[in-house]
């Protein structure tokens, strides 16, 4: 009990502790069917509330890299060492921070040999569903900006919302949803009444 009242000294707020065997004290965290299932290494936490996951996330995007750390503590002696300017060492330090993030030497194979990192069999599509007023556009590249006559308002591309408002009579009963999921735009106008919409399947 005197152990479990000095670690409760400390938290501050709800936490789970794996019960764990005087010889993997030097283990990570686990879960047995897991470790089985992802065959590699696993530190397993237990996350409690929704903050805590937040900061978890941050702490992992944000966590210190040895190797880059290294390199600004170079620069920063050399740039001691000799006459530099703050602004010719504030563009040494942006430079190292920039291409000094550190790999694996399975994503440096992977690199060089153009294979992707990763692969999906699904992909995402974003449906603005806000008001009219209050959705954000694209404007259209400066080159169809400068085809425009001086008068035109059309400067932005179209998108989804666009193309389902102008959809042919065939698709007047698909919803937006499936309209997103199940067509494509394409500027291909060799098809017949549906070139008017410009879609195409995309099964």
């Amino acid at each position: 009990m005197d152990y479990i009242f000095a670690i409760r000294s400390s938290i501050k707020r709800a936490t789970v502790f794996l019960k764990r065997s005087t010889n993997a004290i030097f283990v990570n965290g686990y879960n047995q069917k897991l470790l089985q299932a992802w065959g590699a290494n696993i530190d397993f936490q237990f996350v409690l509330d929704t903050y805590a996951c937040a900061k978890y996330c941050v702490g992992y995007i944000m966590k210190a890299e040895g190797g880059v750390s290294k390199l600004l503590q170079a620069a920063t002696y050399e740039a001691r060492r000799g006459n530099v300017t703050i602004k010719d060492k504030l563009k040494k330090f942006v430079n190292i921070l920039i291409t000094g993030s550190e790999i694996s030497a399975q994503e440096a194979v992977a690199f060089v040999m153009g294979i992707k990192n990763t692969m999906c069999s699904r992909t995402d599509i974003f449906i603005s569903t806000g008001h009219p007023d209050e959705r954000i556009r694209i404007l259209k590249t400066q080159k169809e900006l400068d085809e425009l006559g001086d008068d035109c308002e059309d400067v932005c591309s179209k998108g989804l919302l666009d193309h389902y408002t102008k959809r042919s009579s065939e698709l007047e009963d698909v919803c937006l949803a499936e309209f997103a999921s199940m067509y494509e735009f394409s500027k291909n106008m060799r098809q017949t009444k549906a070139s008017r919409t410009s879609l195409e399947s995309g099964e």
